[in-house]
């Protein structure tokens, strides 16, 4: 949310997207902003938990996904979002955190420590306006993305199973 006011105070011309719920001090801003600016038509609050098939329409619509996760010591998982934006070939900001760390692997120039707005601005808006530059940054993960898509790991596994029934 405090990204999305430093991109507006800039002049960035995007419509945001805030799909989730936000937590502690985002969630104040989020309602701030929606206030102020759904009634222009550049910000939307979709504040529950998305069905997969309407992430992936939400996802196949934007021109770059942001994903501000914070820390959760003694909590590991990964994002299973990340994955699903990857195949999309969409630029992607996340912070660096456990849950994002083929991101971070990947993309270190699209990633920057959780609570940093600035930079998240930053990374936004290059990924706005200097789409070409983004995407040789995004290239490797892409790669990544089509290497580990479930179907294709899914006949992997079934391979080797197979090899070995016999």
């Amino acid at each position: 949310a405090e990204a999305a006011l430093l991109l507006r105070q800039q002049g960035v011309k995007a419509t945001f997207i805030v799909a989730g719920t936000p937590q502690g001090r985002a969630a104040e801003l989020v309602e701030k902003l929606a206030r102020q600016e759904a009634e222009k038509g550049v910000f939307k609050l979709i504040e529950r938990y998305l069905p997969r098939e309407e992430l992936q329409k939400l996802i196949a619509a934007a021109d770059a996904i942001i994903l501000p996760y914070r820390d959760r010591p003694g909590k590991y998982s990964v994002s299973g979002v990340l994955h699903d934006v990857m195949l999309t070939h969409r630029p992607v900001i996340g912070t660096r955190v456990p849950r994002l760390v083929e991101l971070e692997q990947y993309v270190p120039e699209m990633t920057c420590t959780p609570r940093d707005p600035g930079t998240i601005a930053a990374r936004a808006r290059l990924a706005i306006e200097e789409f070409n530059i983004v995407e040789k940054f995004m290239r490797d993960m892409y790669i990544y993305a089509v290497a580990t898509e479930w179907r294709r790991v899914a006949r992997q596994y079934l391979g080797v199973y197979e090899s070995l029934s016999r």
